[in-house]
């Protein structure tokens, strides 16, 4: 009995030890990574006033990352060079709820749609697993069926009014 009682006291020492870090880690580093690896993979060139990491335990089991993004108002954006980068100017397709790539029910989705419903934004899809492969993801058999639904996506929306990004990649 006591040989248990160790074990979990000393695992729940482990568990604690390794929140306490990560939860230091989070509020000690600096945004400039997250502003780097957005600024790359959406090949934009922007200064940001305020990043959140809205998916903290996501992000960290490298599943998804979602980025909410205040641009510096000192950051040039136009909605034209966002275009000629083949952000589109229009409403998120129905079909990026539809195929689950936006869950109307998560904060940080329900948030983006919200923008999305509310203000002139640009949007920019990409399927990752498209890029990577040269074809259409088609396991499960819903992807094979769908638009957009992917294994592996990145998707922004821009709202000029409140410069604002939202960035979410999701990689199963």
């Amino acid at each position: 009995m006591k040989k248990v009682l160790i074990i979990v006291l000393v695992v729940c020492l482990i568990v604690g030890g390794i929140a306490v870090f990560l939860l230091h880690q989070s509020q000690t580093e600096s945004e400039e990574p997250f502003e780097q690896y957005a600024q790359k993979k959406l090949d934009l060139s922007f200064e940001a006033d305020n990043i959140e990491v809205c998916s903290f335990f996501s992000a960290i089991a490298d599943l998804e990352m979602s980025l909410r993004i205040r641009v510096s108002e000192t950051t040039p954006i136009s909605p034209a060079s966002l275009r000629e980068k083949e952000w589109i100017s229009s409403k998120v397709p129905a079909a990026f709820v539809d195929e689950r790539l936006l869950d109307p029910y998560r904060i940080f989705d329900k948030e983006l749609l919200l923008y999305n419903d509310q203000y002139d934004c640009l949007w920019y899809y990409v399927d990752e697993y498209y890029e990577y492969y040269g074809k259409k993801a088609d396991y499960p058999p819903s992807y094979a069926d769908s638009i957009y639904a992917s294994p592996n996506y990145r998707l922004a929306l821009y709202v000029p009014e409140c410069r604002l990004i939202f960035y979410k990649e999701y990689d199963s």
